[in-house]
């Protein structure tokens, strides 16, 4: 079912928040309403639950609310007409809802790829002496235009899985742009880019989407005067950002800014579209 507008979607959804309801969260309204306008988003019905179906271009990624009587796993109907398919579920660790959901996917031909895990950051704990240094690099709101576009971009292209990265699409990319939510670190003699940090904002809170830094400029400080600065902008704010589990270097560089686990992780599934 196409959405056209979002008083279609909002009662499919209302309908399915019943008690034992399965979900990996619901996309907000505003950008279920961007997505709409953009046309790539889908709802389908499955029992008197919903799955959204987000197209992010070559591949399709999937929010749900599961109702009882909870499928064993997805209609093959259904699976037969996606293209390639990401799902994300999280939970608290040991969490049987998450396990429950993850069963589900598996068995309807989703393919582990990995998990994530979350750090936060409490609200006003103070600047971490980490990010108080004297580094060779200046960080500004990203301008919406070109080049700030073409290089951010290309930076977040070679930095992230195009398939698993969460990266925005070109449209959404001038929206965040636009929006003042993209901070860029420069290499204070040339002007070259260095490094990014894309932003949002939630109810009381703060959340690093991405954080990417050109190779040449690793080890010289960016990523922390980057992280500083995030800090300072959402400062009275708790802050987050999700993370492969296994990436000791992002996992130290957020700790070292007074980032620590908090119990939630991700595991994320990808089932390839049949030939």
């Amino acid at each position: 079912m196409k959405i056209k507008a979002y008083s279609d979607l909002s009662p499919l959804l209302t309908s399915a928040l019943t008690p034992g309801v399965l979900s990996n969260g619901i996309p907000s309204p505003e950008d279920c309403r961007r997505e709409i306008e953009a046309g790539t988003l889908d709802a389908v019905k499955i029992g008197q639950g919903v799955i959204l179906v987000r197209d992010r271009g070559d591949f399709v990624q999937l929010n749900w609310l599961l109702t009882p009587p909870i499928p064993e796993e997805l209609p093959p109907e259904f699976l037969r007409r996606l293209k390639t398919a990401v799902a994300e579920i999280p939970g608290r660790a040991g969490d049987p809802k998450q396990a429950e959901a993850e069963a589900i996917f598996r068995r309807s031909g989703f393919d582990p790829l990995f998990r994530r895990i979350r750090m936060t950051r409490p609200k006003d704990p103070g600047m971490p002496s980490t990010c108080r240094d004297d580094s060779p690099f200046s960080i500004e709101p990203a301008g919406p235009g070109e080049p700030d576009r073409t290089e951010i971009k290309n930076l977040l292209a070679s930095s992230f899985d195009p398939l698993t990265g969460c990266l925005p699409t070109e449209k959404e990319l001038g929206e965040i742009l636009a929006r003042g939510e993209i901070l860029a670190a420069r290499e204070g003699l040339t002007g070259e880019l260095a490094g990014v940090l894309h932003l949002r904002s939630l109810r009381g809170a703060a959340e690093i989407r991405h954080l990417a830094v050109d190779p040449k400029f690793r080890r010289r400080g960016a990523g922390q005067k980057l992280v500083g600065e995030f800090l300072a902008r959402t400062a009275g704010l708790r802050a987050l950002v999700w993370l492969r589990e296994n990436n000791a270097p992002a996992s130290a560089l957020y700790a070292s800014a007074g980032f620590a686990p908090d119990g939630w992780e991700s595991a994320v599934l990808c089932r390839k579209k049949e030939i």
